[in-house]
């Protein structure tokens, strides 16, 4: 009897200390994992005012621009609370502000992520509220290739997701830059500096936006004396990438940069990013005359604008 009642007494004072043990905080040298994140992207179709929405994990959304008031409520719905531009243009805060969502302007462009916003991108999930929602203009090159990156940063997922994401949003394989910064991708280095965080970024000028684009010529120039081939010497470029970028470079100019011009800039804008585009066929079917041709009839289009426009700006 004394035995039955001893042991009925250890196993009782045992749970009181496993009880308790387990309601205890984990030390800090044993942090509690985070909540699992998803294995696939999941795609998110049919929300009102936006596109090509993808969930990458229970903290990150990309997508398109949200439009309107619906786009914005459709946002808000899925639960976030940052909602972050990765867009040259300045993005819609009244909308925002509107149904409770803070924004973050990080503009990057086609050619890759560059180390500034790859820190800011880290900064945003270390210091802002989630779930986070990150877009560009229609969610399927830029905005999804961001988003990786804050996944990567945040901890919760690795480069082979990220690499399922960019084909899950039909990111462009032409792109090269977003495809290697994402599979090169890796949380920046304690102590590095971050640029700040703004609602709206300020965006290039006319002049600044012409000198890249004569930049991505001067490539073009170089991979032209080639034989339109990658330059030994300048093993970073590759001709028709150099031309995607210049054909992407002018429709940015026309679409972002609000700036008063008669409707003759319009036009000779949409010339040359037609003339571009005809220049990315010709290097994709290696038709080199043609190729070179048309590099020399953007580069006369470009300088008789530079004498009416640039110089004057």
């Amino acid at each position: 009897m004394f035995l039955d009642l001893f042991w009925r007494g250890a196993v009782i004072f045992c749970s009181l200390v496993c009880g308790l043990l387990g309601a205890a905080p984990l030390p800090a040298q044993m942090p509690a994992s985070k909540e699992p994140t998803i294995s696939e992207p999941i795609r998110k179709p049919g929300l009102a005012g936006i596109e090509n929405v993808i969930q990458l994990s229970s903290n990150i959304y990309s997508g398109g621009e949200p439009h309107g008031a619906a786009g914005f409520s459709s946002v808000a719905a899925l639960g976030v609370k940052t909602i972050v531009s990765v867009d040259g243009a300045r993005p819609n805060l009244a909308a925002a502000h509107a149904v409770g969502l803070k924004y973050v302007h990080i503009p990057i462009g086609y050619d890759g992520i560059a180390d500034d916003a790859r820190r800011a991108l880290s900064r945003l999930v270390g210091q802002r509220p989630g779930p986070f929602y990150i877009h560009c203009h229609h969610g399927r090159h830029r905005g999804p290739a961001a988003a990786a990156v804050a996944c990567i940063a945040l901890g919760e997922q690795k480069s082979p997701f990220a690499l399922r994401v960019l084909r899950a949003a039909g990111t462009s394989r032409s792109y090269v830059g977003l495809w290697r910064d994402v599979v090169a991708d890796a949380p920046p280095k304690s102590g590095a500096p971050a640029p700040p965080l703004v609602e709206a970024a300020q965006v290039r000028s006319m002049v600044a936006a012409m000198a890249g684009s004569a930049h991505t010529m001067e490539r073009l120039q170089l991979a032209e004396t080639a034989g339109w081939k990658t330059p030994a010497a300048h093993p970073d470029v590759s001709p028709a990438h150099e031309a995607l970028l210049l054909r992407e470079s002018f429709h940015e100019m026309r679409r972002l940069l609000k700036v008063r011009r008669p409707a003759e800039f319009e036009q000779r804008l949409a010339e040359v990013e037609q003339q571009a585009q005809k220049l990315q066929n010709a290097l994709a079917s290696v038709r080199r005359k043609e190729a070179t041709a048309i590099r020399k009839k953007i580069e006369q289009k470009c300088r008789a604008c530079h004498v009416q426009y640039r110089n004057g700006s």
